[in-house]
């Protein structure tokens, strides 16, 4: 029921928090530049500045929105 009354980007957003692949080129890229930044982390990060999917603006907002990905990028698993 809820479906019906979501607007077309709504649903895209779901589409894409659910299968992100799907399109990787469009909704699904930023989700999957968040993950190659957690991944990237390791147990003990890159380090503070050092961080390459937010320094090249790979992760758009990096500050608010994908806040947890960078910082599990540059402080790690443990850090984060």
């Amino acid at each position: 029921l809820t479906w019906q009354i979501l607007h077309d980007y709504q649903k895209q957003r779901i589409y894409s928090f659910m299968s992100p692949t799907a399109d990787p080129q469009g909704v699904g890229f930023h989700v999957i530049q968040s993950m190659i930044a957690v991944g990237s982390g390791q147990l003990f990060g890159r380090g503070l500045g050092r961080g390459t999917q937010s320094r090249l603006q790979f992760l758009p907002e990096f500050r608010t929105d994908f806040i947890f990905a960078f910082i599990a990028e540059e402080l790690g698993f443990f850090g984060s």
